[in-house]
């Protein structure tokens, strides 16, 4: 049985909760940043508390999703050894792909 702890993915991966819901189930996303630079803009810090007071589930859903992409950025951004994890998870994944289709 194989239990994977982080999924890897393109840009189509990311979505507004999708970081959210794998934290919640016990895994990562861990998605390769094609412009890291784009990705600096979504790096998020909370608002005053009280502005959260009428959020209900789908939003408050979409603002973790936030708290936990930012954190991940930071992290991918600092971990120059997750990148190339990432990146070589990415490249037997098109290696594949390219490998089914000449079939």
């Amino acid at each position: 049985v194989i239990s994977p702890t982080a999924i890897t993915g393109d840009m189509h991966c990311i979505n507004k909760a999708n970081f959210a819901l794998m934290h919640w189930f016990g895994g990562e996303l861990h998605p390769r940043f094609t412009n890291i630079q784009t990705h600096l803009k979504h790096l998020y810090s909370g608002n005053d508390i009280f502005e959260y007071k009428h959020y209900r589930t789908r939003k408050a859903l979409f603002e973790f999703d936030k708290i936990i992409r930012s954190i991940y950025t930071l992290k991918y951004l600092h971990n120059p050894k997750l990148q190339r994890n990432i990146h070589r998870s990415q490249n037997r994944i098109k290696a594949y792909h390219q490998l089914r289709s000449a079939i």
